[in-house]
C-alpha cells in the first residue's frame, strides 16, 4: 500500500480445531485491529494445477474473514500481522 487512505481489512487463513479462539492482532502503524478466529478451517490436501509438471505439488484452499478497516497515512508506514493463544 502506498496512498494514504482507508482500507478493508481481511486475512486469509487456514485453522485447525485445536487453534479456535486463538486471537490475531494485524498492526499498520500506530493502529491495530484484533480479533478471534471462530471457526476452524483445515480442509486436505490436494494436488496442484499447474500446467507443468511437478513432484508432490500440494495445495489447500484458504478461508478468509474480513476483519475491519484501517486508515494508513501514505508512505513509510509498515504492517505486522501476529496469531497468539490468549494465557
Amino acid at each position: 500500500m502506498v496512498t494514504a487512505s482507508r482500507y478493508k481489512v481481511s486475512l486469509d487463513y487456514v485453522v485447525p480445531g485445536s487453534d479456535v479462539r486463538a486471537s490475531i492482532k494485524i498492526s499498520m502503524g500506530k493502529a491495530s485491529i484484533s480479533s478471534k478466529i471462530e471457526t476452524a478451517f483445515d480442509p486436505e490436501l490436494f494436488p496442484a494445477h499447474d500446467r507443468s509438471k511437478r513432484a508432490s505439488e500440494l495445495e489447500k484452499p484458504w478461508k478468509k474473514i474480513t476483519l475491519s478497516e484501517m486508515d494508513r497515512y501514505g508512505q513509510g508506514a509498515t504492517y505486522s500481522v501476529g496469531g497468539y493463544h490468549d494465557s
